[in-house]
Formats: structure tokens, sequence, C-alpha cells
């Protein structure tokens, strides 16, 4: 068993471990709002599962992702044009020896691999034959509402930019 590290914070008075907790280092806020140090920190996946929290801190306010604060500190800065990447791709589990950095070209092909790319398309083949059809006739906005999809990707299809069908 790898026994739990921690390391300062140079933002604010907290510190990350390699197992990705944070806890207070020193006593802050009053009343019912007073942190002790040792407090854990609390997170919360954000809209998109990342584990993420604000604090305030001498009159400013940061937003911290727990996986980038674990890396920066127990793998160092992150290069110029990479990413924290999850071995595991669950991104609750912030444990050091779960991150790396790596490319987002990568991180995708990790995540496709793992099947957690899905086709979210809206719009099927035959859905699309029929608006590229109706371009001119029907306005964009009638068609998104009908296949219940944005006016962009009205604009997408008709336009042949992406491929927007299963």
């Amino acid at each position: 068993m790898v026994q739990e590290i921690w390391k300062r914070c140079t933002e604010g008075p907290w510190e990350v471990s390699n197992y990705g907790h944070m806890r207070y280092t020193e006593r802050v806020g009053s009343g019912a709002a007073t942190r002790h140090a040792g407090d854990p920190i609390k997170f919360y996946p954000n809209r998109i599962g990342y584990l993420y929290t604000v604090r305030k801190y001498r009159r400013k306010v940061i937003g911290i992702f727990l996986h980038q604060y674990v890396a920066r500190y127990f793998i160092g800065e992150r290069p110029v044009g990479k990413v924290v990447c999850h071995e595991d791709n669950n991104k609750t589990n912030c444990a050091i020896w779960n991150l790396r950095y790596d490319t987002q070209k990568q991180n995708n092909l990790d995540a496709l691999r793992d099947g957690l790319f899905l086709n979210r398309s809206k719009i099927t083949k035959d859905d699309a034959v029929r608006i590229k059809s109706l371009r001119g006739t029907v306005n964009a906005a009638t068609l998104a509402a009908e296949y219940g999809t944005s006016i962009k990707s009205i604009y997408r299809v008709w336009s042949g930019e992406r491929k927007y069908y299963a």
C-alpha cells in the first residue's frame, strides 16, 4: 500500500495528496463557515464529470479541478499542448497513479477505446438526405425543431461541413 503524501499548494491554504484528496492547512472562515486545518475540501462533479470546487482566498475566487492540482504537484507543470488524462477514464479517480499528461488526441482515442464516445447525433442518414432536399423551401429553425437539434446542426448538414447521421 502506498503511503498518502501531502504537498502544500501555493494558491491558498490547502494541500493536495497523491491519493487525490485536498484539505485545509489552516483555519479559514468564521462562524458556521469555519474550516480548520486538516478538514477535507469537498469536490463535486461538474456538468461533464470532473471533480471541481470553488474557494475564496484573499478576496480572489479560485476554481479548482482536482485532477489538475494532483498532476501539477506530483507530476510537474503541464507541458504546452498537453492535457491531464485519466488512465481508467474515470473522471472522479484523481489518484496520481491514474493520471498522466498526454495530447488531447490521445485522450480522445483512449475514450473511444473504452467506449465513452457514443454517437449522440439526433440526425440519421435518411434525415440528412431529407434535410438537404428541403434547403431553400423550409427554414433551419423549423427543421431544427422538427428533428430536436440545433439550427447550427441543420446548417452543417446543408453545407456538408460535417456528417450528422448515425
